[in-house]
């Protein structure tokens, strides 16, 4: 109690006014020791607290996990998720290394676009002359392709390409006919080895012959135009 003699008004109310400092000391102190007493009391599962971690760590920082080869298949890429777009100058290191040693891949090459990655395979590898059914050899080239794309979270769209002579027989009309068919079955091919989204088909027949360079002879053009490019875009695939 304070004595009105020796304390003026303000002082009195000052010190009122500083009790409830230590109350809401004394509760925080007693709050405290109540959740250190419940931590001593219980124990933390080291696996459990790992898997949450990792899990936390590839939700908040995705880019910064860790690469992991699938254990799906002997030619695979890497991959953080197949939910995520690899970088197309990775994959594409990654794909012209293991197309080296796959010996059905070794006639295809890759180009490195600014927003995409062509990977292009000679038609007469693929499929017979006029035909849209594939080779033997065309049935192992696309199966080691799609183990190598699994695990690709990138959108893949398929082009088929002719030259420009036309058609003498068989089961097509045209070209574009014979292109888009073929476009199609490699999308579906691909499909079957293991990438597991959407794949567009189109089919271009002899369109971009002209665009090939002038420098080149007219045989190297035709065999250059008969082919079905595999375009890795950077951005995310569609739905599975």
């Amino acid at each position: 109690m304070f004595d009105d003699e020796d304390h003026t008004d303000e002082e009195y109310t000052a010190e009122i006014n500083k009790g409830w400092l230590i109350i809401f000391t004394d509760l925080v102190s007693l709050m405290l020791a109540f959740f250190v007493l419940l931590f001593s009391m219980s124990s933390v599962n080291s696996e459990d607290w790992k898997t949450i971690t990792e899990s936390l760590s590839r939700s908040l920082a995705p880019d910064a996990g860790i690469l992991k080869s699938s254990a799906g298949a002997d030619l695979n890429i890497a991959g953080r998720t197949r939910d995520m777009a690899i970088d197309l100058g990775y994959l594409s290191a990654i794909l012209e290394s293991q197309m080296k040693e796959a010996a059905d891949l070794g006639d295809n090459v890759i180009h490195q676009l600014e927003d995409r990655m062509v990977i292009s395979l000679p038609s007469d590898v693929l499929f017979q002359v006029g035909a849209a059914t594939l080779s033997e050899k065309g049935k192992r080239a696309l199966r080691d392709m799609g183990s190598l794309l699994r695990n690709v979270g990138n959108r893949v769209d398929v082009f088929g390409h002719t030259d420009p002579t036309p058609l003498q027989g068989g089961g097509f009309s045209s070209n574009w006919e014979l292109s888009i068919s073929r476009a199609i079955t490699v999308a579906n091919e691909l499909r079957r080895a293991g990438y597991p989204k959407d794949i567009l088909a189109f089919g271009a027949a002899e369109s971009h012959f002209e665009f090939l360079s002038p420098e080149l002879s007219r045989k190297q053009r035709t065999d250059l135009s008969r082919r079905v490019d595999i375009v890795v875009l950077s951005s995310k695939g569609g739905r599975s």
